[in-house]
């Protein structure tokens, strides 16, 4: 019964820290000043990236129009989760 407990309590410390961190990160971009800024960042740390190049290229390019659309349209947590992706993306290839 206690190991139930342990692990069980465990979880939801875990949960909730993962829940914490992800409002945290929602809040980054607060504004379309600062969203531009991580934008044109996300341009420079792809253009350092020069393995990129076909599909995956054109699938970054993708998400980088999508993530500037959501900063015109003030949907900061949107751009944000877009530009965490491309930059996932420039540091894998």
């Amino acid at each position: 019964m206690f190991e139930t407990f342990k692990y069980l309590t465990m979880g939801v410390l875990v949960a909730t820290f993962f829940l914490s961190a992800s409002v945290v990160k929602a809040e980054d971009i607060l504004d379309q000043k600062q969203c531009r800024s991580v934008v044109k960042d996300t341009y420079e740390a792809i253009d350092d990236n020069p393995a990129l190049g076909g599909k995956s290229e054109k699938i970054l390019l993708a998400i980088m129009v999508l993530a500037e659309q959501r900063c015109d349209e003030k949907q900061f947590k949107n751009a944000k989760d877009l530009l965490d992706l491309a930059r996932g993306m420039a540091a894998s290839e």
